[in-house]
């Protein structure tokens, strides 16, 4: 992370963006992920609103999306950090990269988990990472209240 991180483009199929080492902290809080999965420590992200993250005590990578950040399940990618790199190294060669993405995090204005649907380009935005920390942490906190309401309702 201290050699590589700062960097974003293709790794095979997949777009990843690898923080720098002095971000991961921040990058942690403005997502606030000790708040929905204490258990991930977030290092990367794709640049298409989910991220990379090692599992504390082991050294699983998986990916989550940002929002909402499940608090109990995730898609293992690989064991190991180099692993995780030779898993997206092998999945095909890289498509073009947008110039216009670099740096930048699509955003559905109304999330898939809030019935938004991906295939309109009108709910499509893309937004720089801090902004979508914030809108990330504003639907998180919203999807979260509104499940607690529909499960208090429920009993």
């Amino acid at each position: 992370m201290r050699e590589f991180g700062g960097k974003e483009g293709f790794l095979g199929q997949q777009y990843l963006r690898l923080y720098r080492w002095a971000e991961l902290i921040p990058l942690n809080q403005a997502y606030e992920i000790h708040v929905y999965n204490p258990q991930l420590f977030l290092f990367a992200a794709d640049g298409f609103g989910d991220a990379f993250a090692f599992v504390f005590g082991t050294e699983t990578v998986v990916k989550i999306p940002l929002i909402p950040i499940p608090k109990d399940k995730a898609d293992i990618i690989a064991h190991g950090f180099e692993a995780f790199l030779n898993v997206l190294a092998a999945s095909g060669p890289p498509p073009e990269v947008d110039p216009d993405g670099v740096g930048l995090e699509l955003h559905l204005i109304q999330p898939l988990c809030c019935g938004g649907d991906f295939t309109i380009p009108d709910n499509r935005v893309m937004v720089p990472p801090a902004k979508h920390a914030e809108l990330a942490r504003f639907w998180n906190k919203a999807y979260y209240d509104q499940l607690e309401r529909s499960e208090g309702n429920s009993s």
